[in-house]
């Protein structure tokens, strides 16, 4: 909502939210208003008069670093337009310690606006007087889009940023036109939080860029070994990182990505456009005591090695066209949590030898499965369930699928039907056959089954429970036939999601 102030007779324009009248700009003209003051509110066509009788002038006193924190709340382009209230004012916003940079209320995509734009920018970073400020925010969504018109000065204003010892920086800048920028980041020792989501090259030429980095963030980059090096093996220490998220990012000139973070614990790798199409296809060596969150999409083209794999407990795993899906599976036989995609169940159904190298999950409980190719997974269910002794819940998200109904007989039963497995939940995008043959299966054979949830789209609803009288399940079995949400039939188009 836009708001016009009236104060002492001159009109102020300011963006307000719902939370008016405690917009820090309408407070600090409630500070620096002096005695009989009035003051005329113009929102949504209203007009509201607020008069102070005898108010002291409380914000003069303020400090001006105090004040620069309490502007820091604003995006920057508010902040500097405090600039209008006095002349005493004109200083106050370079004290701000947050900036927050968006070109998306920019309407038209102009030369005039492109430069105004980073004129204003530029003379933020020229004007600031604070020495150090803890976070950088940049978008950029409209102005710089088309290929024609990059933002060639994006690597200046980030080293700008690093040298003023910031905090937390984080940049979104997508462009047509990709990898027409190259970034040569400076080292920082007070970086926490890096979060890049740009189409450009970042040059690697240190392996300690980053010492006290927690966060990390990166989607769309290209890194760019040093060719005149010829090191085969890319050395990346981060101390104390905790957070790792990549997503189609590629390397070029490298073969070994060692990523040293001892105190890493969740770890996100998806290579799903730029990664697949990329000359370049690294092995990832990642050294970690405390990694309990690993997540990957990808065709496992390069290889991923963990160095101790066994700290692991949730795990998602999406392997796309490849029949290395078994062997790394071998590195996540210690979790609690399993998620596999219906292309990584592809590749083990690839693998001839997969019943005798899939690991054993000694420990898994919850797993859950994409069933939605035209495939017969049967075989492979019964195997997966069979290396998991201990299972508790089972969920199956189905789609199109063929079926091989010999499979599924009482000769089979993985351990965990008698002694374990207590809540199973189905959702079926397509109800058929094969899936009524599946779920009179689990119910007529586990022992110790509490729950069975059915989730289907609501014209099968009725058909289901028609079908689903079975007079040998247990009277303690609760059988639940639920109607898919809208949310849930979105899901199975998009099943596979990640944590982080």
């Amino acid at each position: 909502m836009s708001l016009e102030v009236i104060v002492a007779h001159h009109r102020i324009a300011i963006h307000a939210c719902s939370c008016f009248p405690y917009h820090p700009l309408f407070l600090f003209l409630y500070l620096r208003c002096g005695q009989d003051t009035t003051m005329e509110i113009f929102a949504s066509n209203k007009k509201q008069r607020i008069i102070f009788h005898d108010e002291p002038d409380i914000i003069s006193n303020v400090p001006d670093c105090i004040i620069g924190h309490i502007l820091s709340y604003l995006p920057t382009k508010d902040a500097v337009r405090t600039i209008i209230l006095s002349k005493t004012w004109e200083s106050k916003w370079t004290h701000i310690t947050n900036l927050n940079i968006d070109d998306v209320l920019i309407s038209e995509r102009t030369r005039e606006n492109r430069e105004r734009f980073i004129n204003f920018v530029n003379r933020v970073f020229q004007n600031l007087s604070s020495k150090r400020i803890h976070t950088f925010t940049l978008n950029l969504s409209r102005l710089f889009t088309r290929k024609e018109n990059p933002c060639y000065f994006l690597p200046e204003w980030i080293n700008s940023a690093l040298e003023l010892e910031v905090q937390n920086l984080c940049v979104e800048y997508i462009t047509n036109k990709r990898y027409n920028l190259s970034i040569s980041l400076l080292p920082s020792t007070s970086l926490v939080h890096l979060d890049l989501n740009v189409y450009c090259n970042i040059i690697l030429s240190s392996s300690n860029y980053f010492r006290n980095l927690k966060v990390l963030k990166l989607c769309k980059i290209r890194f760019v070994g040093d060719h005149l090096s010829n090191q085969e093996d890319m050395v990346l220490n981060f101390p104390v990182l905790e957070l790792l998220y990549v997503k189609d990012c590629s390397w070029l000139n490298v073969k070994n990505i060692i990523i040293e973070a001892p105190v890493l614990e969740k770890m996100t790798l998806l290579f799903e456009i730029e990664y697949n199409i990329e000359p370049w296809s690294p092995t990832f060596k990642v050294l970690s005591i405390r990694l309990h969150t690993f997540c990957y999409s990808g065709n496992l083209v390069g290889d991923i090695i963990l160095s101790n794999p066994l700290s692991i407990v949730q795990a998602w795993i999406n392997v796309t066209r490849s029949v290395k899906a078994c062997k790394f599976l071998q590195q996540f036989r210690e979790v609690n949590f399993l998620k596999l995609s219906s292309s990584t169940i592809q590749g083990l159904c690839r693998d001839k030898d997969y019943a005798s190298t899939l690991p054993m999950f000694q420990s898994l409980i919850h797993l859950e499965l994409e069933l939605s190719s035209s495939f017969l997974y049967e075989k492979i269910l019964l195997n997966l369930l069979s290396k998991s002794p201990i299972l508790k819940n089972l969920e199956i998200l189905f789609d199109k699928h063929e079926s091989d109904k010999n499979l599924l007989t009482s000769k089979n039963l993985p351990h965990c039907f008698l002694s374990s497995l207590k809540d199973v939940t189905i959702r079926a995008y397509y109800w058929c056959a094969n899936n009524l043959s599946l779920t009179k299966y689990i119910l007529e054979n586990t022992e110790v089954l509490e729950k069975l949830i059915l989730k289907v789209p609501l014209t099968k609803k009725r058909q289901v429970k028609k079908e689903l009288q079975i007079p040998n399940v247990s009277n303690s079995t609760i059988l639940q036939v639920e109607k898919m949400t809208q949310n849930e039939l979105a899901s199975c188009l998009y099943y596979f999601h990640y944590p982080l």
